[in-house]
Formats: C-alpha cells, structure tokens, sequence
C-alpha cells in the first residue's frame, strides 16, 4: 500500500518515543481499563476522566459500536477516521473475516496511542495513519494542540500550546489504493463534503454520532430512543425486530424499482 506515514522528524520522533515508552510502562504495571474485552492502556491525555467514567458506566461510544455490529460483513475493509481513542478501529478489525481496517487520525499522540494498542490487544490487521485527510494535494498540513486536548485540531487559533507538522493525504488515493467498503467518519473530522468522492453504491457510509442519546437499531434503521413517542411495548417490538413486520413484509413484495411512494399514516416514521 503507498499509503503510509512519512519518514519522522528528530523531533516527532523524540516525542513519539517518550510517549510510547510511557503507554509500555501502563501495559507493564497492568494500568489498564477494560472495555468490550478491549484493553486501554489507561494514559492521560488519551483516557480522561469523563472517558473513564462513560467506561465504567458502560456507556462510552455504545451507539456507535451498536451501528458497527449491524453493519459490517464478512470481507470488509473499513476506512475509519478519527478522533478517539482507538475503539472503533480495534473493535471492528476483531470481527471475523473482517479484511483490514484503515485508521486515520491527525492527532500524533493518538496514532502513537492506537499502535500501542493494537500491540497490547494483539491486533494484526489494522493500519494507522498519522494524517489529515484532503481534497488537494497538498504535501503537509499542521495540527494545533490545546490544553483541552480533544479539541485540537488542524485549525489553527491563539490558544494552542504545540504545533506539528503532519502529512496531508489525498482522499483520491485513500479511495484508490485501500478500496474501503466501509467508511465511517464523525462529520466534524473533515473539512469537506467526503460523499462526492466515494461510489455510494459499492461503499457502506456510517456517519458515527458524538452524542450520548440512546439509539434502537432495528432492521438496520437507527432510531434516536425517545420515551415520550416509543412507548414500553413499541420499544420491545423494535428490540425484537418485530414492529410493523407484516407492512414491511407486504412492501418487500410490491416495491418496483423506481417507485414514488407517498406515505400517509401515524407512527414513528419507520415505515
């Protein structure tokens, strides 16, 4: 694959050596957090304390993880683009038959925090990148750290502490030479409309949600879990794949190619 992280600076590797000897020492002293029998070296700024608590509630990233698990196909590889602190990429390269996962992150110690990762929970088949992805093809671009550290980015403002120099990769090239059959992204990743460059029809596109909102995923339809419109018996149904089955049934059957339908009745918009 061309596409690979560029030959570091002294400094870039001074910094990515000492952060790394640092997750080595968690593994080492057993300083570790279990999620989803994933283990995560438990270092700051990567594991914060609202992440460790969502953790131990079980409930950090479960909306997302819920898509995944409804989602993915034997064969899959499966460009995923950052920010976090590498559960996706590790949750979804341990399905079987799953073919490679592709991890895309601009933030350095992420990356170097991901690769420690993989080492820890055994995991052979994921790439991590350390890069912003682009429509142009510009050689390198920067990424501005913060005191808050998951709102660094690669916009730069007067309030950031550190600054690096980090390569640009062409979304062309991703497209071309990974050949994704599933990409999911946040939308506040990138800085440009990701949909126009992809063969929607070959690709599967999860636009992952940052929010703590509940979800249901029924027949493969993510729906946002409000009490005041799904009551208790609707909420089981969907649970158990079992709301409006005959309609849907009877639609399966009638449905032509091309059809213009207009729907008319009281529900949850399901149908």
């Amino acid at each position: 694959m061309s596409i690979k992280n560029p030959l570091p600076s002294i400094l870039n590797n001074l910094r990515d050596t000492l952060f790394n000897s640092r997750i080595q020492d968690d593994i080492k002293k057993n300083n570790t957090v279990r999620y989803y029998d994933i283990e995560f070296p438990n270092r700051a700024p990567i594991i914060s304390i609202e992440i460790t608590k969502a953790i131990k509630e079980w409930k950090y990233e479960r909306t997302n993880l819920k898509i995944f698990d409804n989602f993915i196909e034997k064969g899959d590889r499966i460009l995923d683009l950052g920010m976090g602190i590498g559960l996706h990429p590790i949750y979804c390269a341990r399905f079987p038959n799953v073919e490679q996962v592709m991890y895309i992150d601009p933030n350095p110690y992420i990356t170097t925090y991901v690769e420690g990762l993989k080492e820890l929970n055994e995991i052979k088949n994921v790439h991590v990148v350390n890069a912003t992805l682009s429509t142009q093809d510009d050689p390198q671009s920067s990424f501005y750290l913060r005191e808050d550290f998951y709102s660094s980015s690669t916009i730069s403002t007067p309030d950031y502490k550190q600054k690096f120099d980090i390569q640009t990769i062409s979304i062309h090239d991703v497209i071309q030479d990974f050949k994704p059959t599933l990409i999911s992204y946040f939308d506040d990743e990138i800085d440009f409309d990701l949909l126009p460059y992809i063969n929607s029809s070959k690709v599967k596109i999860i636009k992952k949600k940052r929010a703590t909102e509940e979800f249901i995923i029924s027949k493969n339809i993510l729906i946002p879990f409000n009490k005041e419109i799904l009551t208790e018996k609707i909420e089981k149904v969907l649970r158990n794949e079992k709301y409006e089955e005959l309609e849907f049934q009877q639609l399966r059957d009638i449905i032509q190619p091309g059809e213009r339908i207009l729907e008319i009745g009281a529900g949850i918009g399901f149908i």
